[in-house]
């Protein structure tokens, strides 16, 4: 499938291109602004930056849900998710989300509108939503959608060096994939490859099953380039992990056990508001 990318300012002229005028997309994803949209991920493949869905005079979206992928510090969030909440009173979006937010902020989101899931990175090496976030979803019955919850491809067992990455492999910027941190991360794998050998499943269906077994509002979303991986991910949701299983993996992953930080920390800087 051809990509192709569209600014605000082309747009219009794409449109008119369109048949039908019409975009059915899976996710919208808002940036730091809440009324342009930054980034419109479509099933027909393109990719759309920058522009306001109102200006553009798209005669019908058909989309599931709205994320704001970041939140802005200087924008009140009563702000961003009104903004946000006019797509549903348009019929433009079903639901909304936040990406990466932090306890206080999404309390002020869902009290503005109801907020249907929190994206945000979890995952056997990441485990810092437990202590806040995910009680405070389960309070206000708000999903959980964990991203790299493979921990960027690390947990599938696939890297045994840092040359198994290519050059310009952007997790080479990630600190646990630097040296050092890298190799002391290798050393946590031990009991989830056990735990995947003795069930004769992969281990990347094992951490995916962890996920799962920590609640029944949690949808992880892995990654992946290959139809191979994909259906091999997805057979996760028949595996259940017994309690022992479940303990002997939190034992072996404790928060805080990877070495390095999950993000290098300008990045950080711009996450849990």
């Amino acid at each position: 499938m051809e990509k192709r990318l569209v600014d605000q300012q082309n747009l219009p002229q794409w449109l008119s291109l369109v048949e039908k005028r019409e975009l059915r997309v899976g996710i919208i994803g808002l940036g730091y602004v809440g009324l342009p949209l930054v980034l419109l991920f479509s099933q027909e493949g393109f990719r759309v930056t920058g522009f306001d869905i109102d200006a553009a005079k798209v005669e019908r979206l058909n989309a599931g849900e709205s994320y704001i992928h970041r939140i802005d510090p200087n924008v009140p969030i009563e702000d961003t998710v009104g903004a946000m909440a006019r797509l549903i009173q348009q019929g433009k979006v079903r639901h909304l989300g936040l990406c990466e937010a932090g306890p206080n902020t999404i309390r002020r989101a869902h009290k503005t509108h109801p907020i249907t899931a929190i994206e945000t990175e979890y995952s056997l090496w990441t485990r810092d939503v437990e202590h806040e976030i995910l009680p405070t979803l389960k309070e206000l019955g708000i999903g959980l959608v964990p991203y790299s919850p493979l921990g960027r491809g690390f947990l599938s067992g696939s890297f045994a060096k840092r040359d198994d990455l290519i050059a310009s492999d952007r997790r080479h910027a990630h600190p646990r994939f630097q040296e050092g941190n890298f190799e002391k991360n290798l050393t946590l794998l031990g009991p989830l490859k056990a735990a995947a050998e003795k069930r004769g499943v992969t281990m990347a269906q094992v951490a995916l099953a962890w996920l799962l077994a920590r609640g029944d509002n949690i949808v992880p979303i892995p990654g992946t380039k290959r139809r191979k991986y994909l259906e091999e991910n997805a057979a996760a949701v028949d595996i259940t992990l017994s309690d022992a299983e479940v303990k002997a993996l939190e034992q072996a992953f404790p928060p805080q056990a990877a070495a390095g930080l999950r993000y290098p920390e300008f990045q950080l800087k711009m996450m849990g508001i």
